[in-house]
């Protein structure tokens, strides 16, 4: 087995390294026996954080070899994973069995839990994880608008959308939680609201509701309780801003709502609503931007950043970022992924069909980062002459055709 670079499918792979025969063994007890200990815990997350997925040698052929990568869970965990519609394993291979874990079983879009489930659902119909090289006046306006919106189009039950359980403005609120003491049938007293904060914490929550022209007081947000705060990553580590979306249910014997859950996920800006998945991710993108810009100045190249979110299978696997470069009749011409991974550069270019990695090493951020620059240009560039080019990979997303009109929250200045 080799531990190998993100591409795409059809591409020669870009070995890593051998796995050692003790990683081989933890591998193979891990997947077939669901054994757990602190050195396989650790291998896996270290695989996970390197983003570097684990090619088997059950087949020969390089450019076709069954493919396992590193899963993180909702509850932060690490199981390995197959990549069901890569090749599949050998009859006789350990692991063309069932995965001990159902959380390793091969699904091409994780299920997350409820409440991220919608935060993603409504990011993605609202169109914030998608960038373009323009600039607009107001951009924080525009993407609450098209939250707005967008809530309008999701449907929740028969005859009622998104829009009819949330608000995005505590100015609202009011309207909402008399709605929701209205409804009579089992299920329907529920309802979120959307707000963003520097840092999760109860007193940050509660001020989101305060610091608008709202009317509430403090004494009524503290009667709506100290809701239990989830998310994907350790809450106290990481810089904001994070987006938090809060439950809330109809305490019936009160009479009143009651927050019961808010999931927070971190977002570039309070000015650029774009989920990321940590601070990683917003260094990444800040170099992503930057050089979109000036692709845009200097060539009039136009190149559509779209974040991957999570429960889609492209980011399980580890996809940060994809890039696309747009046509001037606005349809998809080129697509690469871009991985964020934690560790230092292991001094190789780039191939025809890999991820761009952006190495983090925080040993030299300057440098890491001034390499990245370098792969970006020279991946776009190859595929510009011919090098690069290949058919439409399941992995990339594309886009509609007329997608880069410009529209309320798309535009990334």
């Amino acid at each position: 087995m080799d531990l190998v670079l993100a591409n795409r499918p059809g591409a020669d792979l870009s070995i890593l390294r051998t796995l050692t025969a003790e990683e081989r063994g933890l591998v193979l007890s891990h997947y077939t026996r669901q054994d757990e200990d602190a050195a396989t815990a650790a291998m896996l997350e270290r695989w996970w954080r390197a983003k570097h997925w684990i090619a088997c040698d059950c087949r020969a052929a390089r450019s076709a070899r069954p493919l396992l990568y590193v899963r993180r869970t909702f509850r932060g965990q690490h199981v390995l994973a197959r990549m069901g519609e890569r090749r599949v394993h050998a009859p006789n291979c350990p692991l063309a069995a069932t995965p001990a874990r159902a959380s390793a079983a091969e699904t091409r879009a994780p299920v997350l839990p409820k409440l991220p489930s919608l935060l993603f659902r409504w990011i993605s119909a609202a169109r914030l994880n998608v960038l373009y090289p323009y600039r607009a006046a107001d951009i924080a306006e525009a993407q609450w608008g098209s939250l707005k919106e967008a809530a309008k189009q999701i449907d929740i039950e028969t005859g009622r959308t998104l829009f009819d359980y949330s608000r995005t403005h505590a100015k609202g609120l009011n309207d909402l939680f008399a709605r929701l003491a209205t409804r009579g049938p089992k299920g329907e007293s529920w309802a979120v609201f959307l707000s963003v904060v520097e840092r999760v914490s109860l007193e940050e929550w509660r001020n989101a509701f305060l610091y608008q022209d709202t009317g509430l007081t403090v004494e009524e947000v503290r009667r709506w309780g100290e809701p239990k705060f989830e998310s994907f990553g350790a809450l106290v580590c990481e810089a904001g801003p994070y987006m938090l979306l809060t439950e809330f249910v109809c305490d019936a014997s009160l009479k009143r709502p009651r927050a019961r859950t808010v999931f927070a996920h971190p977002v570039y800006s309070r000015k650029h609503l774009i989920p990321v998945d940590g601070a990683d991710e917003r260094r990444t993108l800040r170099v992503l931007i930057e050089m979109q810009f000036a692709w845009m100045s200097e060539s009039q190249t136009a190149l559509c950043i779209r974040k991957t979110l999570p429960g889609t299978a492209v980011h399980d696997r580890g996809v940060s970022f994809q890039l696309q470069r747009m046509r001037p009749n606005g349809l998809p011409e080129d697509a690469w992924d871009v991985v964020s991974a934690q560790g230092s550069d292991p001094t190789r270019s780039p191939r025809p069909g890999d991820a761009i990695y952006h190495w983090l090493d925080p040993g030299a951020p300057g440098n890491a980062d001034e390499q990245f620059r370098s792969d970006l240009i020279a991946s776009t560039a190859a595929s510009q002459v011919g090098t690069e080019r290949s058919g439409d990979a399941p992995e990339i997303e594309r886009s509609r055709a007329g997608e880069v009109r410009l529209a309320a929250g798309e535009q990334t200045y």
